[in-house]
């Protein structure tokens, strides 16, 4: 933040962090490396703190209310603003947009590979996953940009519309259909 990625130094980093070079070498093939843990860090820490979305849990979704998932999102994305700001905004770190991404798509591969009922797309899944990663990127993008920036509540409820007007009514999965427990 102070001189900017591509300014600084192995030597700079390490010596911030009380190291010699070597012992950062033992860690880190590159800057670039550390860039990635960290992102990768970032991802797992909020991706264990969201629920995972059930049928039972989708009918009982009310899209009047912000989403605890939702929240947490813009949440965490509040809580690295640097970090995200410098990957999707300023371009200082746009360099690893591709590997946010590609994380954020694995992620809702996954989930959706786990979810217990029937899912009929409308199109093919990853032009799903790929259009829903870019939506909540694009979202993101737009918030940390914005001066004054809407609340998390605003930004939530932003999401939620996107998605449940959008990514889930094409995934096949829409309000007024019967969850299981209803069957």
């Amino acid at each position: 933040m102070e001189q900017g990625f591509h300014a600084v130094t192995v030597a700079q980093i390490a010596r911030r962090a009380g190291i010699n070079r070597s012992t950062f070498y033992a860690h880190f093939p590159d800057k670039q490396a550390v860039v990635r843990e960290e992102l990768a860090r970032l991802l797992r820490d909020l991706r264990a703190r969201q629920e995972t979305p059930t049928p039972e849990s989708y009918a009982r979704f009310d899209p009047a209310t912000p989403h605890p998932n939702a929240l947490r999102w813009f949440a965490h994305v509040a809580a690295h603003e640097d970090f995200y700001s410098a990957v999707l905004v300023t371009g200082e770190l746009a360099a690893f947009e591709g590997e946010v991404v590609a994380l954020v798509n694995g992620w809702a591969e996954q989930r959706l590979r786990e979810w217990p009922g029937p899912l009929q797309p409308e199109i093919p899944l990853p032009a799903l996953i790929a259009a829903s990663t870019a939506q909540n990127l694009g979202l993101v993008r737009w918030w940390l940009s914005q001066d004054p920036r809407p609340d998390l509540d605003e930004m939530a409820m932003m999401q939620q519309k996107l998605q449940t007007q959008g990514i889930l009514p094409l995934l096949g999965l829409r309000q007024d259909t019967p969850s299981p427990q209803d069957v």
